[in-house]
């Protein structure tokens, strides 16, 4: 019964930190600098790690479902920050 506080008390710091690092992110994003997409891909890392042991615990339904959303967002915001798009939005920018 310890090991499962313990895996839940991980998990909701886990939880706690994307949620966290998300904002630090996006925050980064809509004001155009570097680090907002260097935050991104860390929160979209961290979120993977924690969201693909969840695929291999037995329950039903919308737990599934949702851990699967939560992958698929992770994976879309990983391509989006390297396309080579993303990588010159700043230098495009600046040299308007």
């Amino acid at each position: 019964m310890k090991l499962f506080e313990l895996v839940s008390g991980v998990q909701n710091g886990g939880v706690i930190l994307i949620a966290l690092l998300g904002i630090l992110a996006v925050v980064g994003i809509f004001l155009g600098l570097n680090w907002g997409r260097t935050w991104a891909i860390v929160t979209a890392i961290l979120s993977l790690v924690l969201s693909i042991p969840s695929l291999f615990v037995r329950f039903f339904g919308s737990n599934w479902i949702e851990t699967l959303v939560k992958i698929v967002l992770a994976v879309a915001v990983l391509v989006l920050c390297f396309l080579p798009k993303s990588r010159q939005a700043k230098v495009v920018e600046a040299a308007v």
